[in-house]
């Protein structure tokens, strides 16, 4: 249990550092990237900051103690259309264990949740009709709320993990991609969501666990996957 801690608060560190030193030239590869958004003092360093905590780090710490490292035997496909999804998060509860191949996690009752497209985000699945959706100020009737951080467990050792993002009709919010593997922190991307779906790609050398945080007003994810 430690290791996993000690991996998280690598994650928080790591993160951190990457936010207070970003410049132009490290954002020029992130699409619809904000250098001005992402500056220290800026959004992101202070959402980060709280998102990983050292309470929220504690909290993660016990979620990610609770997912098994085996039974993940092929890379994700994660498309999240291998059920009926709703359209409103009020009719549905926060993604929760094992889906196509991946493990889903959040703090508490928050999270995100398989939608339809007819949710009004602004934006189409990717592949429709379904994403997995996030929306702080939407409340689900367990009593948790649709918002970051996420925690994704991938299967095996991944190198390589891609996902598309879109922030929808509310695009335009800082957040960022923690990858960690057994050692500690594998990589972080630090985007800004875009109107459309952009594809973000964290790689390393062994990447079992996803970190999405931050605190952007709404976000849509499709189409994850891992090799």
């Amino acid at each position: 249990m430690k290791a996993k801690f000690l991996s998280i608060a690598a994650a928080a560190a790591l993160a951190l550092t990457a936010i207070g030193t970003v410049n132009a030239e490290t954002v020029g590869g992130v699409e619809g990237g904000s250098t001005e958004a992402l500056v220290p003092g800026g959004g992101l360093l202070s959402e980060l900051a709280s998102a990983l905590s050292s309470e929220n780090i504690k909290r993660y710490q016990g979620i990610t103690a609770r997912i098994a490292d085996g039974g993940f035997t092929a890379a994700a496909n994660v498309n999240f259309n291998t059920v009926a999804a709703p359209c409103h998060f009020i009719d549905t509860a926060p993604l929760r264990g094992a889906f196509q191949g991946a493990f889903f996690a959040a703090p508490g009752l928050d999270g995100g949740a398989t939608l339809d497209e007819c949710s009004n985000f602004g934006v189409n699945a990717l592949s429709p009709p379904n994403f997995l959706a996030f929306n702080n100020a939407a409340s689900y009737t367990t009593g948790g709320v649709a918002k970051l951080p996420e925690i994704i467990a991938i299967p095996g050792r991944a190198i390589r993990v891609s996902m598309a993002l879109s922030g929808g009709d509310m695009a335009g919010a800082t957040m960022a991609i923690v990858a960690v593997g057994p050692g500690g922190v594998q990589d972080v991307q630090v985007l800004v969501t875009s109107a459309g779906f952009v594809t973000h790609t964290v790689t390393g050398t062994h990447i079992n666990r996803l970190l999405l945080v931050g605190n952007p007003p709404s976000l849509v994810v499709d189409n994850i996957l891992s090799n």
